[in-house]
């Protein structure tokens, strides 16, 4: 294998994982987000 196609299998992996991270990132603002709403209405009923 050449040194170009191990760079873009470097290249192609390097974006996979920097989008899993973006992805655990969202997530983790959603779930914070969440988690604050719920802290600021402590009266709120659980169906809500």
């Amino acid at each position: 294998m050449s040194r170009n196609e191990g760079d873009k299998e470097r290249a192609r992996r390097r974006k996979r994982r920097q989008e899993r991270e973006r992805e655990a990132r969202k997530a983790a603002i959603a779930e914070a987000s969440t988690v604050r709403a719920k802290k600021r209405r402590p009266a709120a009923p659980a169906a809500a």
